[in-house]
């Protein structure tokens, strides 16, 4: 191998080092697409995470019941303890432009009927770090537009922008 090209390799090697001992470790991460996205989180909403990773537990357990009334279906929660430990108490109301679609079979033909509200009121308790929390989250939708998050609070505190900023799942 010539000179020049050893040399070459071995500034190389030491750009690779001094960027690796500058940046760190989760920069690095990050990079390869290895990090963790809490890094780029701040306060706030790492806490809307996870309170929306609790409800989601909720939902993946049932822990909820269903009632629908015209066009706005209802999930309550009533003192539904999930598998870790967080007490779900609360409602999630869906408006929708029509008759709601059905919980369970095949989808109905179209037209279908969309979200166009959303309206939460969900409290978190029990063995949640901080807690209890109280979340507020409230949404308007013309389809076939994204919704439009028009109130975030945790506990009156005002969270819209963080929640409006952070990645969705």
């Amino acid at each position: 191998m010539p000179r020049s090209a050893l040399k070459g390799f071995a500034v190389f090697v030491a750009v690779i080092l001094l960027t690796v001992s500058f940046s760190g470790c989760d920069q690095i991460m990050d990079l390869l697409g290895l990090g963790d996205d809490e890094t780029e989180l701040n306060e706030n909403q790492v806490l809307l995470k996870k309170l929306f990773s609790e409800l989601k537990k909720g939902d993946e357990e049932n822990g909820f019941t269903i009632t629908d009334s015209e066009n706005v279906r209802t999930r309550t929660f009533a003192n539904y303890t999930n598998a870790n430990g967080v007490i779900l108490n609360g409602t999630d109301e869906i408006t929708f432009n029509g008759t709601p679609p059905p919980t369970s079979g095949p989808p109905p033909p179209p037209p279908v009927s969309e979200q166009i509200a959303g309206n939460m009121a969900m409290g978190f308790s029990g063995s949640i770090t901080g807690g209890p929390y109280n979340l507020t989250l409230k949404m308007t939708r013309t389809p076939p537009q994204p919704p439009t998050y028009t109130e975030c609070k945790v506990n009156t505190i005002d969270m819209l922008a963080d929640y409006q900023s952070m990645p969705k799942d």
